[in-house]
């Protein structure tokens, strides 16, 4: 079976975005930069964050595969077609030839 073959969810890739309002100050909105991105996720076990150093590490919950799209980076999140939402902790060329994609996340929400 090929890796597209395996690819059996949909997600959105969204980013907050940061305009000037018009007025002297800014507004942040979520923009939407890719649609229905086929992937497949991968459910990682253990704990959900890590005490280093006084401070509080996110550890992924989940790891995601899809097809290489370039612009995808660490602090944009994925929302899936029932509403769940995934903060990308981690991108990685998976293939290292521009091919396959991998992202590390974790569950920010889950949808309505």
């Amino acid at each position: 079976m090929s890796f597209v073959g395996l690819l059996d969810s949909t997600v959105n890739v969204i980013r907050l975005v940061t305009a000037d309002d018009g007025s002297g100050g800014q507004t942040t909105t979520d923009t939407i930069i890719l649609r229905r991105i086929p992937c497949r996720f991968e459910s990682l076990s253990g704990s959900r964050a890590q005490a280093t150093y006084a401070k509080f590490t996110p550890l992924p919950d989940f790891v995601v595969y899809a097809e290489f799209h370039s612009g995808i980076r660490e602090g944009d999140r994925l929302v899936d077609s029932k509403g769940r939402e995934y903060g990308i902790l981690l991108v990685e060329d998976w293939s290292l030839q521009g091919q396959y994609m991998k992202f590390a996340v974790t569950e920010l929400g889950r949808g309505e």
